[in-house]
């Protein structure tokens, strides 16, 4: 069983190695539009933790499968 700590690590590993999202593949991902998710992040609907790069949207993937998990398959 892994601890909190262990945890921690692996998200912060996979957030240092893994590319960021842009809003298509996000969208992809979460089965809408990339037109929904501008509208979730100017309105906060859901905090998706955006990162400005520039002028682009970024998303981290470790994150948005947190996201995910706890949203949509809680039991």
């Amino acid at each position: 069983m892994m601890t909190e700590e262990q945890n921690e690590f692996d998200f912060k590993a996979s957030f240092l190695t893994e590319p960021l999202w842009d809003r298509e593949k996000l969208a992809e991902f979460l089965n809408t539009t990339p037109a929904t998710l501008a509208v979730w992040d100017s309105t906060k609907r859901y905090d998706l933790k955006p990162i400005k790069v520039g002028t682009s949207v970024r998303y981290c993937p470790a994150y948005i499968r947190h996201f995910y998990a706890e949203k949509y398959l809680k039991p």
